[in-house]
């Protein structure tokens, strides 16, 4: 085959990388493929195949499935290497019995914690750090804290009354999930003052 004596399949012309093209004739390739898709989206045809959509501009439902089953199938190789199906770097998060709690590593976990909590992945720092500060402990029971397990992220003002802090790092504590599913839209006073009457009612 052309690829295998290091020519790139497509100029003929030796190729100084592991691609089966040249960096040339990639970008070319990728400039051509945006062309095509931006003519089949502007025409409200789905933009992998070309047929017409009945979701205009977007993949139609069975090009919808092959990537969703393309990319099950690419995650699933990592992971059966022991990978982040996201990444393919890092190991995937275990328990302490090595046993898998996600099909990320650490780092996409918190990116992903990020998009949802601050609206983009870049801020993952910023959920790192807050962990560090608490020690990797729950604010409330002082339960220690493990990706893919109990952590969570809980708004002080919950996001339901306070949509405009949805996104406000200030806003944001590190929480077991059990106390943030029985905190739910309450503030961080009402919250606690719902133990206290518990309490007192409990004893």
């Amino acid at each position: 085959m052309v690829d295998e004596v290091g020519l790139c399949t497509r100029c003929k012309k030796i190729k100084n990388c592991d691609q089966r093209q040249c960096e040339e004739c990639r970008r070319k390739q990728c400039i051509a493929t945006k062309s095509l898709t931006g003519r089949r989206i502007s025409k409200g045809d789905c933009p992998d195949c070309g047929k017409v959509s009945d979701r205009r501009g977007k993949a139609c439902a069975s090009c919808k499935e092959e990537r969703r089953l393309r990319m099950r199938r690419g995650i699933d190789s990592k992971v059966l290497q022991g990978l982040c199906g996201k990444c393919g770097r890092e190991n995937y998060l275990t328990d302490t019995e090595g046993r898998r709690v996600s099909y990320l590593c650490a780092m996409c976990y918190l990116r992903n914690m990020a998009v949802k909590h601050l609206g983009s992945e870049l801020k993952w720092q910023i959920l790192l750090d807050k962990l560090y500060r608490c020690d990797w402990r729950c604010c409330y029971t002082g339960d220690k804290l493990r990706m893919g397990d109990n952590l969570s992220f809980d708004h002080p003002d919950p996001t339901a009354r306070f949509p405009d802090r949805r996104h406000d790092p200030d806003n944001l504590e590190p929480v077991s999930l059990q106390v943030n599913l029985m905190k739910r839209d309450l503030t961080k006073n009402e919250f606690l003052a719902l133990i206290e009457r518990i309490h007192e009612h409990g004893s």
